[in-house]
């Protein structure tokens, strides 16, 4: 089967099993198979391909028709204008916790223009710390999970992105093994889908993404109420707690914050017009 062939019948197999953009969707998996770019395919229509190919993406559209994500299948996915190695073990990143580097990086620009050490906490694939060591070159950032295999794919990242002088990666069940340390950001998305929310996530969500990292307990404030109430004894003075929020979930960060004596709470809107990042001062 040429390249053209094969292309569409896998774009009407996923058009057929409604997994969004078809077309797009097989167009990525088929470079992945080839190892090769979308320019490539464009001007090789008419070129055949080898059977293991053409056995191997068949394969890969199946998994993407039965429901597998496109970026697990493919073993990375784009973040910060980055590529990050993920897997089953780690959240997909997402362009609404784009802001969450943003953020931290006017910071960083406006109050620590010689040197800041920061912490990624529940950092799962890292893309949130080594993004911000990837913008300045002075900063120090520590990577933390509590998960063995999501440090893996951290650990891979960082040499990925030739960081290792400048990043590191612990595993810690939130502040448990880091006692002497300060840090002048603590950045965290962490697990806050409510328990009882797990119904309304999307089934790709639902199917493949890790329990660990999505659920917050029953209402899924429990990991925010425990970064508030212990991050203090960690940020050096007039250090920075940045958060992710879930949807309808910023107005009860806050007050948590405000309990535990954190001082000028700032919410920013995503995109889509939801709070989406938290940042408080201690």
């Amino acid at each position: 089967m040429v390249i053209g062939d094969l292309l569409r019948a896998a774009a009407k197999r996923l058009d057929n099993n409604g997994t969004g953009d078809s077309y797009n969707e097989a167009l990525v998996l088929l470079t992945i198979a080839m190892n090769c770019s979308k320019t490539y395919i464009y001007l090789n229509k008419n070129t055949a391909v080898g059977e293991d190919i053409a056995e191997k993406y068949k394969g890969y559209i199946e998994r993407r028709a039965n429901g597998e994500p496109v970026a697990y299948i493919a073993g990375t996915a784009w973040f910060m204008s980055l590529e990050f190695n993920v897997g089953p073990a780690v959240l997909i990143p997402r362009h609404e916790t784009e802001g969450l580097v943003e953020k931290a990086s006017v910071i960083i620009q406006n109050e620590y223009p010689d040197k800041a050490d920061v912490l990624d906490m529940c950092t799962g694939s890292g893309c949130i710390g080594i993004s911000t060591a990837a913008v300045f070159d002075h900063v120090i950032v520590h990577l933390s999970d509590v998960d063995d295999d999501a440090l893996k794919i951290a650990v891979s990242n960082i040499q990925k992105h030739n960081l290792g002088k400048r990043v590191t990666a612990m595993k810690s069940d939130l502040f448990e093994n880091l006692a002497g340390n300060k840090y002048d950001l603590i950045l965290s998305n962490p697990p806050y889908v409510a328990e009882d929310d797990e119904g309304y996530l999307d089934d790709e969500v639902r199917r493949y993404e890790p329990p660990i990292a999505l659920f917050g307990g029953k209402d899924g404030l429990y990991f925010y109420k425990r970064i508030a109430e212990e991050a203090g004894s960690y940020l050096n003075p007039g250090g920075y707690l940045i958060l992710e929020a879930g949807i309808g979930q910023a107005e009860s960060i806050k007050r948590i914050l405000i309990r535990n004596n954190f001082t000028l709470i700032d919410i920013q809107e995503d995109i889509s017009g939801i709070p989406r990042i938290i940042t408080a001062k201690k």
